[in-house]
């Protein structure tokens, strides 16, 4: 640091000298400069960046001190200087002034060692709470520079003094297109916003301003800035200077938009639903049985039956059962996250039952209180009429079938009388043939017989073997090749029952007895016969 002495005369300069080097040793670089000239500081290697102590004695200065404040002013601001004046005693306080008025402090000659040290020492703490507040700012403006939202600082009128690169960033500005008046900022407002946004900065008083506008960036991207300015005065109440402070809420906007639009169309939802209905509940944690109706779709007065006071207390439309199901569902802890109920509800109007699915959503307090519920509630009366009608028509299906299973069951045991009663008769047919017949056949075949008698007694013995073996076989096998089912069809058709009677006894559709009759002439091999099948089946019974 230097301390620049400027046409001190010799007693007051050695004298300066050694209360420097005794009270502040090592502190100052002490210069001795006798015409008052820049030239010779910036010979002497003075430091724009630093700060100096420059002592002058007055008698160097032009006697008009109008111009001696002005050459003051021109010395010590270039080189961050400042400046002790040595006066005489006699100087009068308004030249005086005028010499403060250009940045210079006083000492009166002659020189007293106690007062040079006090005015140094005010000027190295003055020094070093001036570094402090640089330090200060220094950490401020680094902080402003990376906070994420806007800082400016501007005059009196919209002109920036300071602004933070985000501001420059967001306007899609340089950084001197936002500083240097006139400021660009304001011709990037949105032109339906500029004329109250401007009319709203200009009436700023004393509360602070906070508004919401557009701007149109250089690249014509459109933003949606969130400003905040707050206004200075001085002791007279005039304002000085705004301060803002600004965001880009640009995405906000949008998903607001996006919000309202997605609001828009449920509501449109609520409010054409027929079949069902959107709802939100609050419920107090003292009387959770009544909660409070914060929206509903008016299909929900439809589905109730309910008026529109009424809601709240829909829960007594229910039927007790269904009722005090729900009620102790709700008075668990923690209450569900979610209920899926089908509960009966009666319809005041219709004067009946309804069935209503009651599908909900439940939030809680940390406590495990039922504080909200988002539902939605159907109308299935016509879905659990049908379902009970099925629920009917497939216990009537269950007891025919075990009606004709009955029947299936008795007809196999007629079944099977009827081969024990054929195998019983073919037993006795061959034995009265073995008895009654072929003894006799064969005693007359040894008697004396012609020829041709001979040969008839042959044909009659063959004829009746043959007879018997194919009534026998006829009897028996036409039955075993069909199923039990058909077997049962056959005797229908035979006993002059047509498909359609067949198909009413059965509980089938006729084209189910069609295909029976089918599958019984194929195995009686008549299918391409132009045969009636009761007449083939009743010349079978006959044979």
């Amino acid at each position: 640091m230097k301390l620049i002495l400027i046409g001190v005369r010799n007693e007051d300069e050695k004298k300066i000298k050694t209360s420097i080097q005794h009270f502040f040793p090592g502190i100052f670089k002490i210069l001795s400069l006798k015409p008052l000239e820049k030239k010779p500081l910036i010979e002497a290697d003075i430091n724009y960046e630093s700060s100096h102590l420059i002592l002058m004695d007055d008698q160097v200065l032009p006697k008009n001190y109008s111009e001696a404040s002005q050459q003051i002013r021109d010395l010590v601001k270039p080189f961050h200087a400042s400046m002790i004046l040595l006066v005489d005693k006699k100087m009068k306080s308004s030249s005086k002034k005028m010499i403060q008025e250009g940045g210079a402090e006083f000492l009166v000659k002659p020189l007293e060692k106690m007062a040079i040290i006090s005015r140094v020492n005010t000027f190295l703490r003055l020094l070093k709470e001036k570094k402090k507040r640089k330090a200060s700012e220094n950490r401020f403006f680094q902080v402003v520079e990376n906070m994420p939202i806007i800082f400016a600082d501007y005059t009196d009128g919209i002109d920036a003094v300071y602004a933070n690169k985000l501001g420059s960033q967001i306007w899609g500005m340089s950084h001197d297109e936002v500083m240097n008046p006139p400021s660009k900022w304001t011709e990037s407002i949105h032109p339906d916003d500029k004329d109250w946004v401007m009319a709203a900065i200009g009436n700023l008083k004393k509360d602070n301003l906070y508004i919401q506008y557009r701007i149109i960036r250089p690249d014509g991207q459109l933003r949606w800035i969130d400003d905040s300015f707050i206004p200075v005065f001085d002791h007279h109440g005039n304002r000085i200077r705004v301060f803002g402070f600004g965001q880009d809420i640009t995405k906000r906007k949008l998903a607001e938009h996006s919000l309202k639009k997605s609001d828009e169309h449920l509501r449109s939802l609520m409010e054409t639903a027929t079949d069902f209905a959107i709802y939100r509940l609050m419920f107090d944690k003292k009387d959770p049985f009544h909660p409070e109706i914060i929206f509903a779709s008016p299909s929900i007065m439809d589905i109730l039956g309910a008026t529109e006071n009424g809601l709240d207390v829909w829960l007594n439309t229910l039927h007790t059962e269904d009722a005090e199901r729900i009620r102790q569902t709700l008075r668990k802890k923690p209450v569900p996250r979610k209920m899926e109920e089908t509960v009966r509800v009666f319809h005041p109007e219709r004067q009946e039952w309804l069935w209503v699915q009651i599908i909900e959503n439940h939030l809680t307090d940390e406590k495990g209180n039922l504080t909200y519920s988002n539902g939605i509630m159907f109308d299935v009366t016509d879905r659990v009429k049908a379902s009970s009608t099925i629920k009917k028509r497939d216990l009537q299906l269950a007891r025919q079938t075990a009606k004709l299973q009955k029947l299936n069951d008795a007809l196999s045991i007629l079944l099977e009388h009827q081969e024990k009663k054929l195998k019983d008769m073919q037993h006795n047919m061959s034995e009265s043939l073995d008895k009654l017949v072929v003894p006799y056949l064969q005693d007359l075949s040894v008697t004396e017989l012609d020829q041709n008698q001979q040969t008839f007694v042959d044909i009659i013995s063959s004829n009746l073997i043959n007879i018997t073996s194919s009534f026998i076989k006829t009897m028996s096998s036409w039955k075993n090749r069909l199923s039990p089912t058909e077997i049962r069809v056959a005797d229908l058709v035979k006993n002059g029952k047509n498909t359609k009677e067949i198909a009413e006894l059965f509980n089938v559709s006729p084209a189910a007895i069609s295909f029976h009759r089918n599958n019984i002439r194929s195995k009686l091999e008549i299918t391409n016969e132009k045969v009636n099948l009761a007449s083939y089946l009743q010349n079978l019974g006959r044979d």
